[in-house]
């Protein structure tokens, strides 16, 4: 179909997925519309800050309503092609029923880039209502379609250029080993791995409740800050030797962003088992892979005793994403099969 305007249905602020659907649109030479549902809600919850909790845990209706007959104008007004909706951004199923009712021609595509575990009732209300269902697991394509989401399509998280791009491709480097992320049990248990084995190396940790949760001693001496994002994010990854990537468990066997997010940036990729790319992003010639505690250690060492060999694997991986695995490709692919 041809789209020369996309209304966007999701989150604004940093290190939203939605920014780099917004760079891929521009790319595409396509106008864009962007409603942030959760930021236009906030002017009609009552109470002050009492309101905002509740809103946030037990939810009124009335003020989500008032917000979604802001989402019907805005698409009468502005009139798109297409409608990107993303994953559980409070639209509610009568306010998609009301702009196809008010104009058939308009496309809905459903982005969903996160483990199932978080799929709302809402979501599954809508369903009957979009035109496609977009989800970054290749497995979860079955499950959908169990649940009777139409026309479901494997649509991976991808890599920002215009957020996180560089072509450089360093050879010294002023971080040894880096982590950025939330801080998971699973996450800190590898980076204590890593912490106890390589003491003379000189780590950094980055990312929200770190500080907080973080048990391990060793571990929590690296912890230098919370997130990083967009240029900072990117700079860092570029200038991080190794970059150590453990995706949360509840999103096996797909990537996070981080896995894109890294080679996009220049960086060398030590990641976790991620079988649905595996096949694509290549042991060894694009990214590294560990599946045990006994595989992290190794391939760090293989890694800092080849530098070599790592400053090819950081340009090939960049180049495979730059040539095959950006938003403006992954936007593209929705246009062609909503």
């Amino acid at each position: 179909m041809q789209v020369n305007k996309i209304l966007i249905l999701g989150a604004s602020g940093k290190g939203a997925l939605e920014l780099s659907y917004i760079n891929a649109a521009k790319e595409l030479g396509i106008e864009i519309e962007i409603f942030d549902p959760a930021k236009e809600e906030k002017k009609y919850i009552k109470g002050g800050s009492i309101g905002k909790k509740v809103q946030a845990f037990l939810p009124v209706e009335q003020w989500i309503r008032k917000m979604n007959r802001e989402i019907v104008l805005l698409a009468k007004k502005f009139n798109p092609d297409l409608i990107l909706l993303f994953t559980n951004t409070r639209v509610l199923p009568g306010t998609l029923a009301c702009i196809r009712t008010m104009n058939h021609r308009i496309k809905i595509a459903w982005i969903w880039p996160d483990t199932p575990l978080n799929l709302e009732k809402h979501n599954f209300l809508n369903a009957p209502l979009v035109d496609i269902t977009c989800t970054y697991s290749k497995a979860t394509i079955p499950v959908f379609s169990r649940l009777e989401f139409p026309n479901v399509h494997w649509v991976p998280l991808a890599g920002d250029l215009n957020m996180h791009g560089t072509d450089i491709i360093r050879e010294e480097f002023e971080t040894d080993i880096s982590f950025v992320g939330g801080w998971r049990p699973e996450r800190e248990k590898v980076m204590g791995i890593i912490c106890g084995h390589f003491k003379n190396a000189n780590i950094e940790i980055y990312g929200p409740y770190w500080k907080r949760d973080c048990k391990h001693p060793d571990v929590k001496t690296k912890i230098k800050g919370e997130g990083l994002y967009e240029a900072d994010l990117a700079l860092f990854f570029n200038k991080s030797r190794i970059n150590i990537n453990v995706i949360d468990d509840t999103n096996f066997p797909a990537a996070n962003m981080r896995f894109f997010e890294i080679p996009a940036a220049g960086g060398l990729q030590l990641a976790s088992s991620c079988p649905e790319q595996e096949t694509v992003f290549c042991n060894r010639e694009h990214i590294l892979y560990f599946t045990s505690e006994e595989k992290i250690i190794s391939e760090i060492e293989w890694a800092l005793s080849h530098p070599g060999e790592c400053s090819l694997i950081r340009s090939k991986g960049h180049n495979l994403l730059k040539s095959e695995h950006t938003y403006a490709h992954r936007l593209q692919y929705i246009i062609n099969n909503v």
